[in-house]
């Protein structure tokens, strides 16, 4: 998805008021369009949002580009991909059959399924942990 350059110039504008925040105006344009550009990395407006939000919440200095690269992939590594309903092809749109009850209860069950193995792993997986330190203690 392409970024609106307004969008992410707007963002940028609000930490224009950080602290250390280059005032010269060459230094400051100079700035500004080297975060913009980093700025577009993100893979959605809302991510440069969340990014510029959480940069003014938790601190009052201009951030460095490092900064705000490695917010921006935070965040890129955390989003779920979005599927555009445009992007789906018409053929499989024609070929698609609605879910019936059974099949998503089904489903749920599965998911449960699922959980509670991955639970029950997990809590296998600690036990043997804690006897493999216990083993090295003992020196067997």
């Amino acid at each position: 998805m392409k970024l609106d350059p307004k969008t992410v110039a707007d963002q940028v504008a609000r930490l224009r008021f950080t602290n250390y925040y280059p005032r010269d105006s060459k230094e400051g344009e100079a700035f500004t369009n080297e975060l913009a550009d980093v700025l577009m990395f993100a893979k959605s407006e809302i991510i440069v949002l969340a990014v510029v939000n959480e940069w003014l919440w938790n601190h009052t200095e201009k951030p460095t580009l490092a900064d705000i690269h490695a917010l921006v992939k935070e965040h890129n590594a955390r989003s779920k991909p979005v599927v555009y309903v445009d992007a789906i092809p018409q053929e499989w749109k024609d070929n698609a059959t609605p879910i019936t009850e059974a099949e998503r209860e089904g489903l749920r069950k599965l998911e449960e399924l699922i959980h509670t193995r991955a639970k029950s792993l997990k809590a296998t997986t600690k036990d043997y942990l804690e006897a493999e330190q216990v083993l090295k203690g003992t020196g067997v």
